[in-house]
């Protein structure tokens, strides 16, 4: 009886282990892509083959999947497997894709393997999605989304799967850089995620949007989204669960600047709703870029330069003189005489004729 029950908690056991280390991971498994990027025109398609290989331990089910396959959908982009499960080592080939509506951009797809022989890390594949295939209009009607003060567009989005234990530098066209610290994950409804997909997207403003206040006028906007969410109920965090900012490094003038925008709903292609909630602080390290190192939401920002100052016009010329004709100053004048000087003169010459003519009589007397 008692060796009957040694055999029964032995095989228990056995069986417990065994159970154990299915759970656990029975090895490892790495994923081998034919090519690691893909360009296609929103509306088109593209397939890429994959050979999911046993890396160390012994081959058991293994699930090869697209670990932001949720997000991507959320922007029109389907992901299916010709083969998604079996014992390393198998192949298949990976069909993208896109929708008519999918906005342009670069989009980050990040292949797992999981089960009993899960990939160590993340295979990344670079989709990149650019302007709208053309179709042929039969119908006469058009459709206008209306456009709205809070109606912002995507004009460009590149996502990238984060391991928050290692961070990592992204940029978008050059022009926005976030960068994650080692050890920043994403709290969401109590709930740390220690991977996510981080996406910076850069956005148009209507031209009927005005600036938070007189002196300010709104000319572009940028946002982080959370596995598609642009959303300020999530927050990253560090290792110990407080905030922790994601820096962003932004091409821009030396007295532009950003005001937060909360409140509007994200649909993968716009975002619409909300309203200026702050004025943000940038450093101007010089006259080409502006860092800002204290966000720590996936939320919306809206970038504000100065309005230009009134100019009051003031005059720079009198108002002209016509002049008909020449004026003529002379250079020398003739001095005055004194009063009584023209008498003066009257009576020397008066005085000379008289004796002149004394002098003749005298002389025609004496003659006689």
């Amino acid at each position: 009886m008692e060796k009957a029950l040694g055999l029964v908690f032995a095989v228990a056991a056995f069986s417990l282990l065994i159970g154990t280390s299915a759970a656990a991971g029975i090895g490892t498994s790495s994923i081998i892509v034919n090519s690691s990027s893909a360009s296609v025109s929103a509306g088109g398609s593209a397939s890429i083959a994959y050979t999911v290989k046993l890396a160390s331990g012994s081959a058991w089910g293994t699930t090869i999947a697209a670990s932001n396959s949720g997000a991507l959908s959320g922007d029109g982009i389907t992901l299916s497997f010709s083969n998604s499960y079996g014992n390393p080592t198998y192949s298949g080939t990976l069909s993208i894709a896109t929708s008519p509506t999918t906005p342009g951009g670069v989009y980050n797809i990040s292949l797992e393997a999981t089960g009993d022989d899960p990939s160590s890390a993340p295979t990344a594949i670079a989709l990149t999605v650019s302007g709208k295939p053309s179709t042929n209009v039969s119908s006469t009607t058009t459709t206008v989304k209306p456009t709205t003060p809070d109606y912002f567009s995507v004009i460009s989005k590149a996502t990238f799967a984060v391991n928050g234990s290692t961070g990592g530098s992204f940029t978008l066209n050059h022009v926005i850089t976030a960068i994650i610290p080692a050890n920043t994950f994403v709290s969401e409804n109590g709930n740390v995620i220690r991977n996510y997909n981080f996406s910076i997207i850069d956005f148009s403003v209507p031209s009927s949007l005005s600036g938070p206040n007189s002196s300010l006028i709104p000319y572009g906007a940028y946002a982080f989204a959370v596995n598609g969410q642009v959303n300020s109920s999530i927050s990253f965090v560090n290792a110990i669960g407080k905030f922790q900012a994601i820096k962003s490094v932004v091409v821009g003038k030396p007295n532009d600047t950003s005001w937060t925008y909360l409140g509007g709903v994200y649909n993968g292609s716009t975002y619409s709703g909300g309203k200026y909630t702050a004025a943000d602080v940038w450093n101007h390290p010089n006259d080409s870029v502006m860092v800002n190192d204290v966000f720590f939401k996936p939320v919306m920002w809206v970038f504000e330069q100065p309005a230009p100052k009134a100019v009051t016009t003031v005059p720079t010329t009198t108002a002209p003189v016509t002049v008909s004709k020449a004026t003529t100053v002379p250079t020398t004048v003739n001095a005055k005489p004194y009063p009584g000087s023209d008498e003066g003169v009257i009576a020397a010459i008066v005085v000379i004729i008289i004796v002149v003519a004394a002098v003749a009589i005298f002389a025609l007397r004496k003659k006689k």
